[in-house]
C-alpha cells in the first residue's frame, strides 16, 4: 500500500535522512517513534514533498511520487502529515 525506498533528504549541506525504506500493508497502523532530532518529522515531511528529497521514491498503491510534486496532490492520494503544535494542544 504505502512503500518508501531509499529516501534521502537535507538541510541545506547537512544529509540528515540516509536510506530510509520501509512498507506499510492495507489496513496496517505504523507509528514513528525516536527521541528528539531522530529524523520522525522529516521523514514524514519529504515522504509527503514538504521537503525536497535527495534520492528514493514513495509509492502509495499503483502512485508513485515523483520529485517536485506538490504536497497537495500527495495528500489527496492519501498521505498526510499532522503535528500537535504544542503540548497544550494534546488531550489529558
Amino acid at each position: 500500500m504505502l512503500a518508501v525506498a531509499a529516501l534521502e533528504a537535507a538541510y541545506g549541506a547537512s544529509q540528515v535522512l540516509f536510506g530510509v525504506s520501509f512498507r506499510i500493508g492495507a489496513g496496517e497502523v505504523v507509528t514513528l517513534l525516536g527521541r528528539n532530532g531522530m529524523g520522525k518529522t522529516t521523514t514524514v515531511r519529504a515522504m509527503m514533498g514538504i521537503m525536497p528529497t535527495k534520492a528514493g521514491a514513495v509509492t502509495f498503491g499503483l502512485y508513485a511520487t515523483k520529485r517536485g510534486r506538490r504536497p497537495l496532490i500527495r495528500g489527496v492520494k492519501g498521505v498526510c502529515h499532522s503535528t500537535p503544535q504544542s503540548r497544550s494542544s494534546r488531550s489529558r
